[in-house]
């Protein structure tokens, strides 16, 4: 739930009464949401059943066949009025220009409010999506009327490319068909032959339990050519690139948490 307070400070809620922000204060589902710069919000063609409200930064708006943003978002903006008000598919793609801070109310919310608060709603979204429709219309009429830059790269596509650099990425491959593969965080996946196992990420260690030190000597391999994790060998040809990735996965665990740690310190929105 969201403290009633805090709606009173949404520009999307002036002019509900004091009983009617109670009653949508007391659903449950709303969520406060947090994004970094590049990050994608939602993409064009996609399903979804939410509207978005802009609580800190901006954010870029795509349509697919123009090059350059159709608009540019900012705090206490609202966007996914379509999709929230009918069951249709995303028609824009949305990106971070920064870091981006959100509430999102989905469809079924309405469910629990009373009619003339649901209507109320429906009536603001409506004129929302009229002035979206119109800003589009003449953001479109001007690229028709000069050189269009058309663009077939969705940038919702790009952003998400770069949140999953880093990730299911390959940083060993040895002759013996071994590949090591950083599934990101302290992740990692080992593949040879038909063995495949995924496994977390240690400092790795020159001494090798007696086990293991046996079966590599019972394949003629020769043990001091492998490092020791936990429950699996790592050759030392695959040591640096292994311990680079731990040391990425870290700072990506690391910058996660600090997003947790940003959710507790503003749980005085919620009641």
């Amino acid at each position: 739930m969201i403290k009633r307070v805090f709606l009173d400070k949404l520009p999307f809620f002036r002019g509900f009464t004091s009983e009617e922000k109670e009653s949508i204060s007391q659903l449950n589902g709303a969520r406060f949401l947090k994004f970094q710069k590049g990050d994608p919000i939602v993409n064009e063609d996609d399903e979804g059943d939410s509207f978005f409200i802009i609580l800190k930064g901006t954010l870029a708006v795509y349509k697919r066949g123009i090059g350059d943003a159709v608009a540019t978002l900012k705090a206490g903006n609202l966007f996914g009025e379509i999709a929230f008000l009918s069951p249709r598919k995303r028609t824009t793609s949305v990106v971070c220009n920064d870091d981006v801070f959100l509430i999102e109310f989905h469809r079924s919310m309405l469910k629990d409010l009373p009619f003339d608060v649901r209507d109320k709603i429906k009536d603001k979204l409506i004129m929302i999506l009229i002035k979206h429709l119109d800003d589009l219309r003449i953001v479109m009429e001007k690229n028709a009327g000069g050189p269009t830059k058309i663009s077939h790269e969705n940038p919702f596509e790009k952003a998400r490319e770069r949140q999953a650099a880093g990730m299911n990425r390959v940083i060993y491959e040895g002759k013996d068909g071994m590949v090591i593969t950083h599934l990101g965080g302290l992740k990692a996946k080992i593949v040879k032959g038909d063995n495949v196992k995924e496994v977390e990420m240690v400092k790795l260690s020159e001494k090798l339990p007696s086990n293991m030190m046996r079966a590599l000597e019972t394949k003629g391999l020769d043990p001091s050519e492998y490092y020791a994790g936990e429950g699996y060998l790592i050759p030392k040809a695959a040591s640096r690139a292994w311990h680079q990735a731990m040391t990425a996965g870290a700072v990506q665990l690391r910058e996660q948490q600090q997003q947790i740690d940003h959710f507790q310190n503003i749980d005085n929105l919620y009641s």
